[in-house]
């Protein structure tokens, strides 16, 4: 994978779905992923931002970084999908990337369909235990994480990518 053909995808981190999940978990993932959109804004890896229809804006805690992002896109998107009926493919195939990781909430739904999606679209699927995470009372985790490590690459940290450097 090279630099240049890699982006991130942040999906639903919208206060509805960020209060489904306990206290530490959504501690360790925002935590995780504000040092992936740090590295973003200093190596100028474009992030497209996914929020669901009708639930308002990212958190504040990583919203602060989008105005440093050289390359990003906010797209609200009706589906769990966020390649159905939205502009994602179009932007990241501008972007000229390749390789997509994903980050978001909820690991087995949004996220999941998501990841499935830009599959279709040829895209490489990369993801982190520490950045992905499903409401404290889902039992769909442990498949969801299978699919990932089948058709993709799941890692427990996101610090395993190369790409990463702080």
């Amino acid at each position: 994978m090279k630099r240049d053909n890699f982006g991130v995808v942040l999906i639903d981190m919208q206060k509805y779905f960020c209060n489904g999940l306990d206290k530490s978990r959504m501690n360790l993932i925002t935590q995780s992923q504000e040092e992936v959109l740090e590295t973003c804004v200093k190596n100028d890896y474009p992030v497209a931002v996914l929020e669901m229809v009708l639930e308002g804006r990212t958190i504040p805690q990583l919203e602060r970084y989008f105005s440093d992002l050289k390359r990003k896109e906010i797209v609200i998107k009706p589906w769990q999908d966020g390649f159905e009926d939205t502009k994602l493919e179009g932007i990241l195939k501008k972007w000229g990337l390749d390789y997509i990781l994903f980050m978001g909430i909820n690991a087995s739904q949004c996220v999941l369909e998501t990841a499935k999606g830009g599959r279709k679209k040829g895209f490489g699927i990369l993801t982190a235990e520490d950045l992905i995470a499903d409401a404290s009372l889902c039992t769909e985790t442990k498949e969801s994480f299978e699919w990932y490590k089948k058709k993709g690459a799941l890692k427990k940290s996101f610090r395993e990518y190369s790409w990463f450097e702080r």
